[in-house]
């Protein structure tokens, strides 16, 4: 696989699924079904590495890079993780 590539959000969601040790996601948004695979990942049980990188202003969802349902589902990921470890 290149270093970098173009891919849309069928391909992206089958690389995460097929992940094994690490996930970095950095992109300007991201989209509701990413966002669910990589959720999907993470309550696999695997023990695995996700970060993701993203601009959460809301212009960035308006020019089309991502939608509001994908920060949404980070969001409440985030807060479930943070309350486990809490």
């Amino acid at each position: 696989m290149e270093t970098f590539c173009a891919v849309g959000d069928t391909q992206l969601c089958e690389l995460i699924s097929a992940a094994k040790a690490r996930v970095v996601y950095a992109a300007a948004g991201i989209s509701g079904d990413v966002a669910k695979a990589i959720g999907v990942l993470l309550d696999a049980g695997i023990e695995i590495d996700v970060t993701v990188i993203i601009d959460p202003d809301e212009e960035v969802c308006r020019i089309g890079y991502g939608d509001q349902e994908g920060l949404a589902v980070l969001q409440q990921r985030a807060q479930r993780l943070t309350t486990a470890s809490a």
